[in-house]
């Protein structure tokens, strides 16, 4: 399933999140009750493409994700690109 408009497709990051300098680390489901996410860049709509690009590591406001099932029983995640406020670029090879 393809992004369409002004979203992006992501799928949460899995690894547990860091916190600054503190050494903090939470667990998978402390990470999913906070308001913002980490998540991977799956697809990209025409809209954003150049803003960021399959691949890319993305922080956004989870309350804007949009959270659904695809025909094959799959978890898809759509984030409307206002809601992102970082990205970590893939390097390029």
């Amino acid at each position: 399933m393809k992004a369409f408009g002004r979203y992006i497709s992501v799928r949460k990051h899995k690894e547990n999140a860091k916190m600054g300098g503190t050494g903090l680390e939470l667990s998978a489901a402390e990470t999913s009750s906070m308001s913002i996410q980490r998540g991977v860049v799956e697809t990209v709509s025409g809209e954003v493409r150049g803003v960021v690009r399959a691949g890319d590591t993305v922080f956004y406001n989870k309350s804007k994700e949009v959270t659904f099932k695809d025909e094959d029983d799959k978890t898809v995640i759509m984030v409307v690109i206002d809601a992102v406020i970082a990205v970590a670029p893939v390097e390029a090879p």
